[in-house]
């Protein structure tokens, strides 16, 4: 596991052992620290200017207990599964028919000093 993810993942332990309502959240089957950390992910990308973000440990674990105690988050799907649907073959355009181009005509006509 990351780094990240186990700093996180220990902060929501500790909280869950001062909190029993928090730890049956914890708990709970459909949501994992993957899911977890993309949410947390997706509100960083929000908050980036240029790409760029600088987000306080505070609000990092506060998004993370968000997440778990929250019915419903949306996590939005990783990048990496967007492009591997894209490819798929369903979804490929078919390749426009190309047509022949012409060459142009010149509108001037070009003069040799040399003849």
């Amino acid at each position: 596991m990351a780094d990240n993810k186990k700093i996180i993942q220990d902060y929501l332990k500790k909280v869950a052992e001062q909190d029993p309502v928090f730890a049956e959240k914890l708990a709970d089957p459909n949501k994992s620290i993957d899911k977890c950390f993309e949410y947390i992910r997706s509100q960083a990308r929000r908050q980036a200017v240029s790409g760029c973000a600088m987000i306080e440990d505070k609000v990092v674990f506060g998004w993370a207990t968000h997440y778990y105690c929250e019915d419903k988050v949306e996590t939005p799907v990783s990048t990496a599964l967007k492009i591997k649907k894209a490819e798929t073959p369903e979804q490929k355009p078919k390749a426009a028919k190309i047509e022949e181009k012409q060459p142009k005509k010149r509108s001037f006509v070009q003069l040799s000093l040399f003849e």
